[in-house]
């Protein structure tokens, strides 16, 4: 029994330096069943409504109006759903404005959701369709648990995108997210729970049938 102790104090020790931060759910959702085949590689082809929230950059490639739904039940648990809305586009004079939501909730137990708006726009365009883009998100998180505590926390954050297309097939973007950081604290004396902040960089080739 002692040596068994021992062994789960050592795994302990070893394990917990490396956990990873407490998280909302909704910062490690997927937005889109392309998002998740295509990995990494999103942060520099999302060129739909989901970029508002993977990189807002990627908005001003859009030629039309953009929308995207999803729902799903995770783990088969009832009465725990979630979804997501996103909704996208191009303004003239302004660049590409879109807007997005996501939820997830236990229902009588706990919720979380975010609202966010970005906007993108070039800072160059070559007629060879050459391109350099940025753009910027406002994020509106909150946090609520019903259960015991019927507490509610909300914050504000932000984040930014950058897309280079040297050449229309070719896409190179940088991401970042949470990028002040902010904490929820539902449960006084219970510690806070801090939005990790995240980056992300993506190089993408789109196979055109012209190539």
């Amino acid at each position: 029994m002692r040596r068994i102790r021992m062994a789960a104090a050592v795994s302990l020790v070893l394990v917990l330096p490396g956990a990873a931060p407490v998280q909302a759910h909704f910062e490690r959702s997927i937005a889109s069943s392309r998002q998740l085949a295509l990995g990494g590689a999103m942060v520099s082809i999302a060129t739909d409504a989901t970029a508002a929230v993977i990189n807002p950059a990627g908005l001003v490639e859009l030629h039309r109006w953009s929308l995207v739904t999803t729902y799903q039940r995770p783990y088969r648990v009832a009465d725990l759903d979630e979804g997501f809305a996103a909704g996208a586009l191009r303004v003239d004079g302004v660049g590409a404005v879109g807007l997005a939501f996501h939820y997830v909730g236990l229902r009588d137990v706990m919720s979380e959701s975010v609202l966010t708006l970005a906007l993108a726009r070039d800072l160059i365009r070559t007629t060879e369709d050459a391109s350099l883009s940025v753009g910027a998100s406002l994020d509106l998180s909150r946090v609520s648990a019903r259960d015991r505590f019927d507490a509610t926390e909300s914050a504000l954050t932000g984040g930014a995108g950058v897309l280079l297309r040297p050449f229309p097939s070719i896409g190179v973007a940088y991401s970042i997210r949470n990028i002040t950081e902010p904490e929820f604290d539902l449960v006084a004396g219970g510690g806070a729970s801090r939005m990790e902040r995240t980056q992300s960089w993506g190089l993408s080739y789109i196979w055109h049938q012209r190539v």
